[in-house]
């Protein structure tokens, strides 16, 4: 089927995807500007950013859910995401104010929010099924959704409760400001981890790897290849984070970071990056 990779109502590329919207060609690429990661190789970089834009099958809480309901429900229809302003147009009738999960998203009608959050409780759709969560495009093996809290502010609820809390509880205590904000929150009767966000339809959130990738030279270290993409996209304070990064994962006894694992924050309208997002 023929989807166009839109950046709000910016047509950015067309492509070929199969049914699992697993990338078959790049037909055409309108707005090289505005690719998620611009590369030599515009197949292998969009082919990647769609394998990302999936849930992770490695989810422990998304295998049960996933043997009984079938694989094809957690396939997005339109990739929308709470952390940028991409998403996969199917109809030409289709514009952003009608995706926009910044703005007509809400959990509680979410089926995939609630089939993941309480399956004991969850009885179906009312009507049919409509497949454009954006718990859909969480990429990774943490079992995280997207939830507003009372206040409006949109995070992230993680049920990994304990280890959450006292990766944030280590950045306190040693100084560490690069971690975000760790909220217990008590939801139905059981206690989560509440990370809020910084994204908004204005800000988005990125994976670093996709700028890095951009400016890698195999003639550099690692460190001056960080050093080049930083100094390229002239994120500010840029020093300062690593400086941080490399502490707290001192204190951790983490060796196994990867750049994926590290966001920088966009402004979503003029693409400038605004610095490093929190971790």
């Amino acid at each position: 089927m023929i989807k166009i990779l839109m950046h709000k109502d910016d047509e950015v590329a067309k492509l070929k995807v199969d049914s699992d919207n697993i990338l078959e060609e790049v037909i055409e690429i309108y707005n090289e500007d505005l690719l998620p990661e611009k590369t030599n190789n515009p197949y292998q970089s969009l082919h990647k950013w769609l394998m990302l834009r999936k849930m992770s099958l490695r989810r422990d809480d998304l295998s049960p859910i996933r043997e009984f309901y079938g694989s094809k429900i957690f396939v997005s229809d339109n990739s929308r995401s709470l952390f940028d302003c991409y998403w996969l147009k199917n109809k030409k009738s289709e514009c952003w104010d009608s995706i926009n999960a910044f703005k007509n998203w809400i959990y509680y009608n979410d089926d995939i929010f609630l089939m993941l959050f309480q399956p004991e409780d969850y009885d179906g759709p009312d009507d049919e099924m409509i497949n454009d969560s954006p718990n859909l495009t969480i990429s990774g093996t943490e079992k995280r959704l997207w939830y507003k809290d009372k206040d409006g502010v949109t995070g992230l609820i993680d049920s990994d409760v304990r280890e959450q809390t006292q990766m944030y509880k280590k950045a306190v205590e040693n100084g560490i400001s690069i971690v975000a904000e760790r909220k217990p929150i008590i939801l139905c009767k059981h206690l989560f981890t509440f990370i809020p966000q910084k994204t908004t339809e204005d800000i988005e959130s990125i994976p670093f790897d996709h700028l890095y990738n951009t400016t890698f030279d195999i003639n550099l270290s690692k460190e001056a290849n960080l050093q080049k993409c930083c100094e390229t996209y002239n994120i500010p304070k840029w020093m300062d984070f690593f400086d941080e990064l490399m502490e707290f994962d001192k204190i951790l006894e983490k060796n196994d970071r990867e750049l994926m694992d590290i966001r920088v924050l966009r402004d979503s309208n003029t693409l400038k990056i605004l610095g490093f997002d929190t971790l």
